[in-house]
This record gives structure tokens, C-alpha cells and sequence, in this order.
């Protein structure tokens, strides 16, 4: 899988640097949207002063979504996401 920063990604084209390689396909992925806080949720907040900030930022200010494609249900559904969390 390519991997690097995508501010080097060309912005009229889109092309990306050629010593990343080829992107490869994924039949699913997760995306993750950090929110300002204007944007973020109404509950309570959890109690954070047992965590780092980064935990806490990413707990509070972040919500992650699963973006799959057709061919990737089936490999999506059985993914084992207790795993994961």
C-alpha cells in the first residue's frame, strides 16, 4: 500500500509521487473526521483525567466511519471488530 503525507499529492492532477508505488485497492477502510468544537456532539463528556490528551482529544473530538464498497461487504461483515475496539 502507498504510503506518505498527501499534501505531496499533485493538486490539478492528483498524482501522487512515483517512490510511493502503486495505491493498491481496499475493499473497505475506516475514515476517522476530527470535529471543531462547534461541530462536536452535545452529551456529557467522559471523565478524561485518567487518559493522555491524545486519548481524550481523539475520544471526544473524532468519529470514525467504515467506507465499504460492494466487493468489500461480505469481508467487512466478517471482520472481527471486537478485535479492533
Amino acid at each position: 500500500m502507498a504510503k506518505g503525507d498527501l499534501s505531496a499529492a499533485d493538486l490539478t492532477t492528483g498524482s501522487l509521487p512515483e517512490e510511493w508505488g502503486a495505491p493498491t485497492r481496499a475493499p473497505w477502510l475506516w475514515y476517522t473526521h476530527n470535529q471543531s468544537p462547534a461541530l462536536r456532539h452535545r452529551l456529557p463528556s467522559s471523565d478524561t483525567s485518567a487518559v493522555a490528551l491524545a486519548e481524550a482529544l481523539r475520544a471526544e473530538y473524532s468519529r470514525t466511519i467504515a467506507v465499504v464498497g460492494p466487493d468489500g461487504i461480505d469481508a467487512f461483515f466478517g471482520w472481527d471488530l471486537v478485535s479492533w475496539l
